[in-house]
């Protein structure tokens, strides 16, 4: 075998084990494509990929597949805090931002009883989110889901939002 040959053969065997590594393990950072898509989906209460990165001050898309069998409500935001309505964030990454989401019912905006926008991710469907996060929501925000809008507070562990 040349030495060429040798390195050809290195390279193709790299690859491949890169290739075999993603596809074993799935990525773990998404960010909006060209089109300013960026899919996520949410198994059990595993946050695929587990970290989201997201330009401030342009229009995006968040695709959100839930595979579950199940509603799941979530929040996004920073320190949790108890209240008579439930757990819920203090701060709120969504706060006083317009979008459009596809069901429209499927964006929740806060009540009296509950601060934070909610996203509803209705069992076994796609749900779609038009927006445009603004520059001062730059930082990393935690994910939560909130069975009844708040009443039973559960992390989802691992997951993270990244406004750059």
């Amino acid at each position: 075998m040349t030495n060429w040959t040798r390195i050809v053969a290195l390279v193709a065997a790299v690859a491949a084990v890169a290739v075999l590594v993603v596809v074993l393990t799935g990525p773990d950072e998404a960010r909006p494509g060209p089109d300013g898509v960026v899919s996520i989906a949410i198994e059990g209460t595993d946050f695929i990929p587990s970290r989201i990165v997201l330009p401030a001050g342009e229009p995006i898309t968040l695709e959100f597949e839930n595979r579950n069998d199940f509603i799941h409500h979530l929040a996004i935001g920073r320190a949790l805090e108890q209240t008579e309505a439930g757990t819920q964030f203090v701060e709120d990454l969504l706060a006083g931002i317009d979008a459009e989401a596809d069901p429209e019912r499927a964006w929740l905006p806060p009540t009296e009883e509950f601060d934070n926008v909610t996203l509803v991710l209705p069992e076994e469907t796609t749900v779609t989110y038009e927006l445009t996060l603004p520059e001062d929501r730059a930082g990393t925000w935690e994910v939560g889901c909130f069975v009844g809008r708040g009443c039973d507070a559960n992390l989802l562990e691992g997951a993270e939002v990244v406004v750059e």
